[in-house]
């Protein structure tokens, strides 16, 4: 009867293993069993639900592998149920099995109302929830007995823990594959394995591009190209190690700041890279540029905004917005001849073509195989990379080729520079052995040359000092004659007083008045002629200390009336040798300066000098002016300054020409025409003012205003 009972038990069993809402499970295929027809759905939570026997028919049918896009019921539902009833074949039954779970949120996994695997913290507070994140993680599974069984499933899955694509994981709400634990441990471990050498190879690779470039740019800092690339390689080591680390059990809330590092990394990227193409090809930044600059930054929220809805349509638009700059940036560079944009346009055209079909592939608009997608973007991540290390090997290779070239250059030039350096070494001793007999023939006949030249400049020098003397004998004949022409009239005007006066006594009748008028004439008289008398002897004590030869010996002087004198001997013997010589002159006299120990007669010929210099200067400007309006005027002035004294003898002539300026010292250069000039006056000026008296002569003078000659003389008052 037993017997019969269990036969009975198992015949009803195995029909109801024949219905369509039971998954049979009759063996294990070596790639594994995928559940994924037979789940029921139900919103909430009852713990009742994990029992075997309930009932569940009223309860919707699901397909927990699809992607969670496509199960709006479960992103809606914050906690819910999934159940599937399965039967087993003895020969599944009690093997050490793995149940492999991709898969997001928070799970507990139930066979026939026992608690078999806990995933995360299920709450209805996104705050509260623990959820894991599994992209193929073997856990351990057991069916202790064979025939119909129950495989619940309690799950939270808030807004908080949606991944997407671009982790590389998937969006997978609930994929289980039932397979031998030995066999699954082994391929996970494998394409953990797998990915962890792709995602380290390209970090590695990215780091090692980015040092390199950044070493290149601390060598060569005008080359902001490589701090933009070097900036680009470190954060792409950094987005390809943290994208390493999502290949492996997460816990989410830890994964949650991971999408801001991903997304910060790639706009980073996309900002260095565009960048240094813009430097490479040095084309300047306009509003083209602002505006890709501006559109890369809007990404970041744009990225944020569709991380629940796909994060791919927002990087398509900033791909295809790139691909526009980098075309126009190729066109540019292509008109003005820069062959290495060529290498950037393969590689951008590489680049689009791979990472819009990888997109696709993931987007499932295409289906291609995995392997082919992975191809695809990992051609797409490091064409850039490659092609940029191959522009500057090729710049490298330029600079070396140049540098050898130059290399050449410099050594034919020093060859070149060898040889013609012992030709003219050959060439100078030839020369010097004639020169050296050049030299003794000429020195005897320049020796010969200097004694004529000696024996003529002192005869010059004589002749510039009896020029000199003849010029103050002329001036002061006329000074003198002045006062001598007022001794003779009052001296005839006395002797008719006298003989007035002779005439008056001798009447009867003196007029007493008359005759005191008369002798008081005759007084006033006599002192003019006194007055006169003493000028005249004055004029020709100056004419003896000018014309006698200098003692060398410095005297107290002053300095006032030394100018006052020198102007008029000046004038008077222009207007000696030229009847119509004429001019105006004056003088502003420092009045607070004492006398100042000078060499009179040295002093004398340099005032003398240029005072003449300056009347024949204006009156030529006179002779040779078609201005009726011209007045020729010199004026001298003296001042006291803090440690020197200063003379200043101002013209209102043509000027003194640049070119010419810089001779007027010197010994024999003279612009007067010839026998009016030795030569020799400014010449023996400056010395005396120089040397004797170790001062200074200085000239200013502008073209067509005038010239004015300065002296300036140590201070030292008889007092110093």
């Amino acid at each position: 009867m037993k017997v019969l009972t269990l036969i009975l038990f198992l015949f009803s069993f195995n029909i109801l293993a024949q219905k369509s809402d039971v998954f049979r499970i009759d063996s294990l295929p070596i790639e594994g069993l995928l559940l994924d027809k037979g789940w029921k759905f139900h919103a909430g939570d009852n713990s009742e639900w994990a029992k075997p026997d309930f009932d569940d028919s009223a309860w919707d049918v699901i397909d927990p592998t699809k992607d969670l896009y496509d199960l709006p019921q479960i992103r809606q539902s914050e906690i819910g149920w999934i159940r599937l009833n399965v039967w087993v074949d003895s020969n599944v039954a009690k093997k050490r099995l793995s149940i492999m779970l991709f898969q997001n949120g928070a799970n507990e996994i139930y066979l026939n109302d026992e608690l078999i695997t806990q995933i995360g913290v299920i709450s209805k507070n996104q705050n509260n929830e623990v959820a894991f994140t599994s992209n193929g993680l073997p856990y351990s599974w057991c069916f202790y007995k064979s025939g119909i069984q129950s495989i619940a499933v309690r799950f939270s899955f808030t807004k908080k823990n949606r991944l997407n694509n671009f982790r590389g994981i998937g969006n997978k709400f609930f994929k289980a594959i039932l397979k031998d634990m030995d066999s699954s441990i082994k391929i996970y471990q494998q394409k953990l394995n797998t990915l962890s050498i792709l995602d380290y190879g390209k970090a590695g690779f990215f780091l090692f591009m980015g040092l390199l470039y950044l070493f290149f740019f601390f060598f060569f800092k005008s080359n902001t190209a490589n701090l933009y690339l070097g900036t680009w390689g470190l954060f792409g080591s950094i987005l390809f190690i943290i994208n390493n680390s999502s290949m492996l059990p997460n816990q989410f809330t830890t994964l949650y700041w991971y999408k801001h590092i991903l997304i910060l990394c790639l706009i980073i990227m996309f900002l260095a890279g565009l960048n240094a193409t813009y430097s490479i090809v040095n084309l300047k930044r306009k509003i083209a540029f602002w505006v890709i600059t501006f559109l890369i930054l809007l990404a970041y929220p744009i990225f944020l905004f569709f991380y629940w809805w796909g994060w791919a349509y927002p990087f398509i638009f900033l791909n295809f917005v790139l691909a526009i700059e980098y075309f126009r940036i190729s066109y540019n560079a292509i008109k003005r001849g820069d062959n290495r944009i060529r290498f950037f346009i393969t590689a951008f055209c590489i680049y689009v073509v791979s990472q819009t079909i990888y997109i696709l592939s993931a987007l499932q608009v295409i289906l291609l195989p995995k392997w082919s997608s992975h191809l695809m973007s990992n051609i797409a991540i490091l064409c850039f990379p490659i092609v940029y290390a191959l522009v500057l090997s090729k710049d490298f290779a330029s600079v070396n080729i140049k540098l050898k070239e130059k290399l050449i250059e410099n050594e034919l030039l020093a060859a070149q520079t060898i040889a013609q350096e012992k030709e003219k070494q050959q060439i100078l001793t030839t020369q010097n052995e004639t020169l050296e007999q050049q030299v003794t023939k000429r020195t005897s006949e320049l020796n010969q040359s200097l004694e004529t030249l000696k024996t003529t400049q002192t005869q010059l020098i004589q002749k510039e000092k009896l020029a000199s003397l003849g010029e103050l004998t002329a001036g002061i004949a006329h000074e003198i004659q002045n006062p001598l022409n007022f001794v003779n009239n009052f001296s005839e005007l006395s002797v008719d007083l006298v003989k007035d006066l002779k005439d008056e006594i001798e009447k009867p009748d003196i007029d007493k008045e008359y005759v005191g008028e008369l002798f008081t004439d005759l007084a006033s008289n006599q002192e003019k002629i006194n007055h006169h008398g003493k000028r005249a002897s004055n004029i020709v004590k100056g004419m003896l200390e000018h014309s006698r030869s200098s003692t060398g010996v410095k005297e107290p002087t002053d300095i006032n009336k030394f100018v006052d004198e020198s102007l008029r001997l000046s004038y008077h013997a222009m207007r000696a040798k030229d009847k119509n010589f004429n001019a105006d002159y004056s003088m502003e006299l420092d009045e607070t300066m004492g006398k100042i120990n000078i060499i009179p007669q040295d002093m004398g010929r340099v005032l003398i000098n240029l005072i003449n210099n300056a009347f024949y200067a204006v009156n030529q400007r006179k002779l040779l002016s078609t201005d009726e309006n011209y007045t020729p005027s010199v004026s001298v002035t003296t001042q006291q300054l803090e440690k020197a004294i200063e003379i200043r003898v101002k013209d209102n002539d043509n000027g003194i020409p640049d070119s010419i300026k810089q001779k007027i010292f010197q010994p024999f250069f003279t612009t007067k025409p010839t026998g009016e000039g030795t030569g020799l006056g400014l010449s023996l000026s400056y010395d005396i003012v120089t040397k004797a008296h170790g001062g200074a002569l200085d000239v200013l003078s502008t073209e067509g205003v005038g010239s004015e000659f300065i002296i300036r003389l140590p201070f030292k008052t008889n007092n110093q």
